[in-house]
């Protein structure tokens, strides 16, 4: 933590030409985007959102944010926002036996919010219910911090290609803490344009294990959803199941899946502590089954 304050202070003290650009794919959660842009709307320049007319498994979905951009008023002038109404052919992975095509195709679209970027602009590559600490972002500005008289260098010659942030895992609540993967996840990545031209979106997706990482990087919110939800999202992504069998699920079923999870104090102190805004809107969380006791 003092590590992050430290940078986080030296950026502050000194100007930067950087642009940040915030990138991540989109289905329907509009409670976990109004938590992101609150977050890192004072420290990021663009939003790159992308959603599609149809599911990872090509079913057809509203435009969800579309419908719903009266509630993000405040953050419309810094989002790109790209809406993918022509989708591939899915052909399934030899592998997994799963078609990823619709998913990864989706991330690459993230190119076409960046095309006014210069090469040494951050680009942060996320779901977007990974959600990095405001700090970090001030942390990746220092390691990626162009020289004052020749803004086109890097003041660290030889930063790493990346960085990617390791984050704990909440699921089903905003407060409960998976046992899954130890409850740790690695998520955003950070990078420079130029590295993401020359690389692709989907290496830094694919590699974000391998990456220089920062810890409690931020927080991995998946599966934030009632029971009836959860249901829906089984049945629309790529590791879900087919309709025969998420209809033998009872709510009583997904009630101990949930209830298996540890519960994480609201008051809880770095590296445990929430999002400013979900701590600022506990009772309204609680009201919606987000927060638990």
């Amino acid at each position: 933590m003092y590590f992050i304050l430290i940078f986080t202070f030296l950026c502050a003290c000194i100007p930067s030409y950087t642009k940040v650009y915030d990138c991540f794919t989109f289905f329907n959660e509009l409670e976990l985007l109004k938590m992101r842009l609150e977050e890192l709307n004072d420290h990021v320049d663009y939003f790159v959102l992308v959603e599609s007319i149809e599911t990872q498994r090509g079913d057809p979905k509203p435009l969800y944010f579309q419908e719903n951009q009266h509630l993000f008023k405040k953050y419309l002038p810094k989002i790109k926002h790209i809406v993918i109404d022509e989708c591939p052919s899915t052909d399934i992975d030899p592998v997994t036996g799963l078609y990823w095509d619709r998913e990864n195709f989706q991330r690459k679209c993230i190119m076409t919010g960046l095309q006014q970027c210069d090469d040494l602009d951050i680009i942060m590559i996320s779901d977007l219910n990974e959600i990095p600490r405001a700090q970090i972002l001030e942390t990746f500005k220092l390691f990626f911090y162009r020289e004052k008289k020749k803004p086109n260098k890097l003041v660290i010659k030889n930063p790493p290609d990346a960085i990617a942030l390791e984050m704990p895992l909440f699921i089903y609540q905003l407060n409960r803490k998976s046992e899954i993967h130890e409850g740790r996840w690695v998520g955003t990545v950070a990078t420079l344009y130029g590295n993401f031209k020359r690389k692709g979106v989907q290496f830094f997706r694919d590699n974000r294990y391998n990456f220089f990482k920062i810890t409690d990087g931020g927080w991995h919110f998946t599966w934030i959803k009632d029971k009836d939800q959860i249901k829906q999202k089984l049945l629309s992504i790529l590791e879900g199941r087919d309709k025969e069998s998420v209809g033998s699920i009872s709510d009583e079923e997904v009630e101990t899946w949930i209830q298996a999870q540890e519960i994480i104090p609201m008051n809880s102190e770095y590296p445990n502590d929430f999002p400013k805004y979900m701590e600022k809107h506990i009772d309204y969380f609680k009201s919606i089954g987000y927060i638990t006791e």
